[in-house]
Parts: C-alpha cells; structure tokens; sequence
C-alpha cells in the first residue's frame, strides 16, 4: 500500500490488486474527513463465494490511525 499527500487531502494509490476499488474510496473518504488522523495500517480480509452463478464478494477492513 502506498499513500501520497495533495493539497493536504490524503490520496491512497497503489491498493493490492484484489482489493475492490471501492475500499480504496472509503478508506480515502474516511481518512479525508479525520484529518487529524494518520494512517499507520490496514488489515484487510475478505471471502467469496457463488450465488445463482454470480461471484459475490463481502470484505472487512480494519483502519489504523493515531491522533496526529
């Protein structure tokens, strides 16, 4: 995982493949509201499986901060 600093805003780039694109977006969105916070990790944990022939994807992810 990388994280890169804009215009103040934390911007995450660089996600594991695997990760769905809209994790990256929560995670971005979540930090960019606490902005008194940094981001130390992510433990990221997901499963599938198939329903009516359709891969379905649930997925947890678990944010590290502190206090700046």
């Amino acid at each position: 995982m990388t994280k890169k600093v804009q215009n103040s805003k934390l911007q995450i780039i660089g996600f594991e493949s695997r990760w769905p694109k809209s994790l990256g977006e929560e995670i971005t969105k979540f930090l960019n509201e606490n902005n008194d916070l940094e981001l130390i990790g992510i433990k990221y944990s997901s499963f599938g499986f198939l329903l009516n022939s359709n891969r379905e994807e649930n997925y947890t992810a678990l944010i590290i901060c502190k206090k700046n």
